[in-house]
């Protein structure tokens, strides 16, 4: 069997497990395929490159997921784990988009474990949303995260990035800061500009993530934009500062929506 299609398991309330032989040629599993049935775990064969939207969408059972070691999972699609009850799973190297959705309202999920050889690129939209996930590691070839992608997860208090990732830093206070691209400049500037700044002005100066247990913030001098959700559920903050000489011009789309502020 190399593909599983659309719905071929929807709703099969008696369903707990299913196994595949080592030498499964299983590729695909498509969409809906295993929603909304009664599964608690399952083992997904070395050669499944595609997880397809809503896979595993509302398995309410399903608590563990497993990847083969040298796994070729490539396309892990949205929804498809929205509403599971993972607690913990671990990313696949070759997957470079979490696709919008992907763990939305998984309200056990508090763990994703990358290696550091993951290729993961980009997050995008509402991921997390409603997951209790509290730490998230990314990989040194890390690029893009979504408008949205941090909003509602309201537990996640800790993300680290290597310092041999060339888009996003993480200063003193913990934040996530994003590497400034102009149009106007050239590669050979944006290398002048990062040997010669070493307080990050001119290249990290946006705010795309602060802790979500943060008390006190501080916003360096050098930002001038604050991303949409950077601090959105942060509800223990008390004390906001801004220096007089700010750079800052730019508050995006609910930078600081449900906070305590």
């Amino acid at each position: 069997v190399e593909i599983i299609d659309d719905n071929a398991f929807e709703k099969c309330n008696n369903l707990v497990e299913v196994s595949f032989s080592k030498d499964s040629k299983l590729r695909i599993i498509g969409k809906y395929c295993f929603s909304e049935s009664t599964i608690h775990n399952i083992f997904i064969p070395k050669k499944v490159e595609t997880i397809d939207e809503d896979a595993f969408y509302r398995c309410t059972n399903l608590e563990e997921v497993k990847f083969d070691e040298d796994s070729e999972l490539k396309h892990l699609n949205r929804y498809s784990f929205a509403h599971s009850s993972i607690e913990r799973i671990s990313i696949p190297n070759e997957v470079l988009i979490l696709k919008e959705r992907t763990f939305t309202n998984c309200k056990n999920l508090r763990e994703i474990i990358f290696s550091r050889e993951s290729k993961l690129k980009t997050i995008e939209q509402y991921v997390f949303s409603n997951s209790k996930i509290s730490t998230l590691e990314l990989g040194e070839e890390f690029e893009e995260f979504k408008e949205g992608w941090c909003r509602f997860a309201n537990y996640l208090n800790e993300i680290n990035i290597p310092r041999t990732n060339k888009n996003f830093i993480i200063n003193e206070n913990n934040f996530i800061l994003g590497k400034t691209k102009s149009k106007n400049k050239t590669k050979k500037d944006e290398e002048e500009d990062e040997e010669n700044n070493n307080d990050n002005s001119n290249v990290y100066d946006s705010i795309y993530f602060a802790p979500r247990n943060i008390k006190e913030v501080n916003i360096p001098r050098f930002i001038k934009t604050i991303e949409s959700y950077a601090f959105s559920g942060c509800n223990q903050i008390k004390l906001i500062q801004i220096d007089e000489t700010s750079k800052l011009e730019k508050l995006n789309k609910e930078s600081f929506s449900h906070s305590s502020i």
